[in-house]
């Protein structure tokens, strides 16, 4: 539920665009304490190329989580202590890379507050309560920018896409009304909460389902259990009204390709993103998606295991063979480039598809380099202990 602010800052802060494209594959991330961090999708899937329309939409955890390491981990967790999350009392690094994905934890009153900003051209604001015996206000809050007007009406337009977020969420889903309603679902680790929020250009809406004693539930997902709720208020609230969002006159509906988030061309499959008129992209997609099933027009080469000051321990109470060392290498080129990698000053192995095997290594440091033809693209360095 945390994402839609994490892709607002993304908008603000990096330049980034609803059309770029984000890479849903394995990531390893070295903590600040020289940890390992591997996120994972909900579905323990990786879809690759995605634009970041559909990366929001369906909620995946990688290209999020990339997104904050981009942004900065810790400008993130400065970011949500400035706005309102005062139960954060530990360093950064106790929450690590998963701040992205909610570790740092919430209350349903806060993410209703966060998601009323959204819905308020990125302001949010108090929420008042009432008047005490004394007739005083009471109010829970401060006024606060949390995005810029513009990314508050983009944010809005994906979390409204129905059609963006059916690959996750199927053909029906408690996340569709016969009115315009911006939503997002989240589930927490092990089943513990359940979360649909959301609103309409009147009403915000927030459902949490759960048990008081935090025990797991019998795998009741946000969209299932939340969105059941959610549903139900939000049409008792808006359908009679049937609400419908208004943007800006500079923020346009441009057709786009759903692979490359580029203007599309005869062969793409085609989406409705919404741009600034003043500044966008005006790009071609050059890929033929008639006759192939690559996302991009661009090589993908990656060394995702070990990664770069990587450390691994050898348990000298287990036999050596038993210790291997993953080695995981993302692959998708066109058949004329010709890559291959080599370890410290080993033979040159042909990279053909992706690899994911394993090294048994004797303490030492070691060295992966990548390259295309005799050009080097990437190299990496870790240990053995």
């Amino acid at each position: 539920t945390l994402k839609p602010l994490l892709y607002g800052l993304a908008f603000d802060k990096l330049g980034y665009k609803p059309y770029n494209i984000l890479l849903d594959m394995p990531v390893t991330i070295l903590t600040s304490t020289n940890e390992s961090y591997r996120p994972k999708n909900y579905d323990l899937e990786y879809w690759g190329s995605l634009t970041a329309r559909e990366s929001l939409a369906c909620s995946r955890n990688i290209p999020a989580v990339t997104l904050a390491k981009k942004i900065g981990f810790e400008n993130f967790y400065s970011y949500l202590k400035s706005i309102g999350f005062d139960h954060i009392q530990e360093p950064p690094e106790h929450y690590g890379p998963g701040i992205a994905l909610g570790t740092a934890r919430a209350s349903l009153i806060i993410l209703a507050r966060l998601y009323a900003g959204i819905a308020n051209k990125g302001v949010m604001l108090p929420i008042y309560f009432g008047k005490d015996y004394k007739g005083n206000a009471i109010e829970i809050g401060k006024k606060f920018k949390i995005m810029s007007e513009k990314s508050s009406f983009q944010i809005t337009h994906i979390l409204a896409d129905r059609n963006a977020r059916r690959r996750t969420f199927g053909p029906r889903n408690f996340l569709d009304f016969p009115f315009e309603v911006a939503a997002k679902t989240g589930t927490s680790k092990d089943y513990r909460d359940a979360w649909t929020i959301g609103f309409t250009n009147q009403y915000v809406v927030g459902a949490w389902v759960g048990n008081f004693s935090s025990k797991p539930m019998n795998q009741i997902s946000g969209g299932w259990g939340a969105g059941r709720i959610f549903h139900q208020v939000m049409r008792l609230l808006a359908e009679r009204s049937k609400p419908k969002f208004t943007y800006p006159k500079y923020l346009i509906i441009q057709k786009r390709c759903r692979k490359t988030g580029l203007l599309p061309n005869k062969t793409c499959s085609i989406y409705n993103e919404l741009v600034d008129s003043r500044n966008h992209s005006e790009k071609k997609c050059k890929a033929n998606h008639g006759h192939t099933n690559d996302t991009s027009t661009e090589d993908t080469i990656k060394i995702t295991s070990p990664i770069h000051g990587e450390t691994y321990i050898l348990d000298h109470s287990l036999p050596l063979a038993h210790q291997e060392i993953p080695l995981k290498i993302l692959y998708s080129a066109r058949k004329d480039k010709i890559y291959s990698y080599q370890i410290n000053s080993g033979q040159r192995k042909i990279i053909s598809e992706s690899i994911d095997g394993s090294l048994k290594l004797l303490p030492g440091t070691y060295n992966i380099k990548i390259f295309r033809m005799n050009e080097l693209v990437e190299a990496i360095e870790f240990h053995v202990k």
